[in-house]
C-alpha cells in the first residue's frame, strides 16, 4: 500500500506503534545475584619480594644444593658421622670404667683412703676453714679439661693453671702436698694428685658435717 511504501521511504516521519501488552516487573536474575569473583583465585599481579631482584631471581632459578644431594654424596657423610659416634663411645667406655670410686686402690695401695682421712682429720683440726677451700679446689681442678690434678702444677713464667686469676685466691695447696708426701712414703708413685684432691674434698665435707652432727670432734 501507499502508507507502507511511505514508511519504508521516510521512516523518521512515522512514530512506532505502541505496545499495549502487559510488561513484567521482575528484575533480571543477574541484578539480584551479582557475580562476585572469589577472593582465593590466583592473582595476576606479582607480589613484591623482600629480596633484591638479583637474589630473588637467582634463588628462584637455582634450588639449594642439599636438595639435589645424591645418595653417593650423602653416604660419606653418614659413614663419617657413624665413625665419630663409635670413636666417642670407644674412648668413653674405658674412661668410665677407670673413674675413681670407693675401694679403687684396694689392690695397689689399700691404706690410701685411710691415710687421706687421717690426714684430713688432723688438717681440719688445725684449720677447719680449709674444708670449703678443698671442695673449691676440686671443682676448679675438674672445671678445666677434667679432673687431672693440673691445678697443683707450678710454672716459672706464671702460666700454670694455679696462676690464673680465679685460682690466685685458692687455699689448700699445702694440705694436698702434705697428703701426697705421706702417701709417697707408703705407696710410691701410686696415688695421683687428682685422686688425692677428690678424696680430700670428700673427707673434708664429711668431717665438717660430722662435727655439726657431733659424731666426731675436730676441735
Amino acid at each position: 500500500s501507499l502508507e507502507a511504501e511511505s514508511v519504508l521511504l521516510h521512516p523518521s516521519r512515522h512514530t512506532p506503534a505502541r505496545d499495549y501488552s502487559p510488561k513484567s516487573t521482575a528484575q533480571p536474575l543477574f541484578d539480584l545475584c551479582p557475580v562476585i569473583t572469589p577472593h582465593h583465585l590466583p592473582s595476576t599481579v606479582p607480589l613484591p619480594s623482600p629480596f633484591p631482584p638479583s637474589i630473588a631471581l637467582r634463588s628462584a632459578r637455582r634450588p639449594p644444593r642439599a636438595f639435589f644431594m645424591s645418595r653417593e654424596r650423602r653416604l660419606p657423610l653418614v659413614l663419617a658421622l657413624a665413625a665419630a659416634v663409635v670413636g666417642v663411645l670407644a674412648v668413653a667406655s674405658p674412661r668410665a670404667e677407670a673413674e675413681l670410686q670407693v675401694g679403687f686402690y684396694n689392690a695397689t695401695c689399700p691404706i690410701a683412703e685411710g691415710v687421706v682421712f687421717a690426714e684430713m682429720h688432723a688438717i681440719l683440726h688445725e684449720d677447719p676453714t680449709l674444708a670449703p677451700s678443698l671442695l673449691r679446689m676440686h671443682y676448679h681442678d675438674c672445671f678445666v679439661q677434667g679432673c687431672d690434678g693440673s691445678i697443683m702444677l707450678r710454672s716459672r713464667r706464671g702460666t700454670a693453671e694455679r696462676d690464673a686469676t680465679p685460682n690466685r685466691s685458692m687455699r689448700g695447696y699445702d694440705a694436698i702436698e702434705r697428703i701426697k708426701a705421706r702417701l709417697e712414703t707408703l705407696c710410691p708413685l701410686t696415688v695421683s694428685c687428682a685422686d688425692i684432691i677428690a678424696m680430700a674434698a670428700r673427707d673434708a665435707v664429711y668431717l665438717v658435717r660430722s662435727q655439726r652432727d657431733h659424731d666426731e670432734k675436730l676441735i
